[in-house]
């Protein structure tokens, strides 16, 4: 099998995919930080959240309500794609951790 990245808000998709990390703005500083993950059926019997979001969009069970598998390709990231993104979140989360020191330091010195 092929490994696939899927970086979206479209979460019409979500419940195809193996292992889901929900990553979540942090208030304080901006960075990024998970939430929850597991599968989806872990989320689902899980994790309140997670369970009220997907039933918001309609999907309770991991059939989802799109079985055109055809359909799905056309939204998925080719790999050359996924590895810049990757690349591009990385390198977000080092920047973010700089910063984040930054701050530290200033606050110390300041």
């Amino acid at each position: 099998g092929k490994t696939r990245i899927l970086v979206t808000n479209q979460i019409q998709f979500i419940n195809k995919a193996d292992y889901i990390i929900w990553l979540e703005k942090n208030e304080v500083d901006g960075a990024g930080q998970i939430r929850c993950a597991g599968s989806f059926t872990e989320l689902m019997r899980g994790n309140e959240s997670f369970r009220t979001m997907m039933a918001e969009q309609g999907q309770t069970d991991e059939k989802g309500g799109d079985d055109a598998e055809d359909e799905d390709e056309k939204h998925m990231l080719k790999p050359e794609d996924a590895k810049r993104m990757v690349s591009y979140a990385s390198q977000a989360v080092s920047d973010a951790e700089i910063l984040k020191k930054n701050k530290k330091e200033a606050k110390k010195a300041g």
